[in-house]
């Protein structure tokens, strides 16, 4: 069924009525298939509408590829979701901010109107909480207070190179170059880095505890010899299989997984 449905969609187009006929499949391929579909057939052409569809333009916006792609947050993966906006919509979005800031006639006033309403789109999406999009957004208040801060005449005395925008040169040339493969392969190698450095102090932390018991459980033994004034020294050079033998008041013992044995002639009980 997956491949009868994945052969129809590669002449589907990626619109609202192609969501609507393709969400009642969530619930009958597992997450894994519907996942797989979607990458092959879906996410390509999302990247597609944004990259050559969607474009950015202040004085007359076609706001039809961006809804027509958000359409899908709902079916797509949040990793996917995410890294698409973050390679294939920021990148240009953030380049003509950029762009308009540099303006000597940018109106300020217009420019923040801008700004919010772009991210009065995300808003109530399952991007709203997206570090990565709030990031993005973070770096236009940035510049945008920059601009609105910078002070020519510091500039002319030689304290500022280059202009408002100038600190933020090397990200913005970083995002442009930014897709969303490029995106995801990013972001997988941070999922990746996380995961074994939590796997590392995971098995730290077990060995700790482990050690922890071992030495507990000696301290324990130590506490009730010496309430009984019972003695309890270790037999220098005294080892059974490895193990090292205690003379606990007239008996010899070792210890192993928390459990005191008593040697009796050659049988350990």
């Amino acid at each position: 069924m997956s491949k009868a449905l994945s052969a129809g969609m590669t002449k589907w187009e990626v619109t609202q009525r192609a969501v609507e006929m393709l969400q009642p499949w969530q619930g009958v391929f597992d997450a894994a298939s519907l996942d797989s579909l979607l990458q092959r057939q879906v996410l390509p052409q999302l990247v597609l509408s944004l990259r050559e569809g969607l474009q950015i333009s202040p004085q007359q916006q076609d706001l039809e590829p961006f809804r027509c792609v958000m359409s899908w947050q709902h079916l797509l993966p949040p990793l996917h979701l995410s890294c698409l906006f973050a390679g294939e919509f920021f990148p240009k979005w953030l380049g003509v901010l950029a762009q308009w800031l540099a303006s000597p006639s940018a109106d300020f006033g217009e420019i923040s109107e801008w700004y919010s309403g772009w991210k009065s789109m995300f808003q109530q999406t399952a991007l709203e909480k997206d570090e990565a999009i709030l990031g993005y957004f973070n770096l236009a208040l940035e510049m945008m207070q920059s601009v609105l801060t910078y002070d020519a005449d510091d500039n002319l005395d030689g304290n500022t190179q280059g202009g408002p925008l100038a600190q933020f040169q090397d990200v913005l040339r970083a995002v442009s170059s930014n897709n969303y493969l490029k995106q995801l392969e990013s972001r997988k190698q941070e999922i990746r880095v996380k995961q074994t450095r939590q796997q590392h102090q995971q098995a730290v932390k077990n060995a700790k505890h482990t050690a922890s018991l071992s030495i507990s459980f000696k301290e324990v033994v130590e506490a009730f010899a010496e309430l009984y004034n019972v003695e309890f020294t270790p037999k220098v050079g005294k080892l059974l299989e490895g193990k090292q033998l205690w003379q606990f008041g007239r008996c010899v013992c070792y210890m192993e997984h928390n459990v005191v044995f008593v040697q009796e002639g050659n049988v350990s009980s």
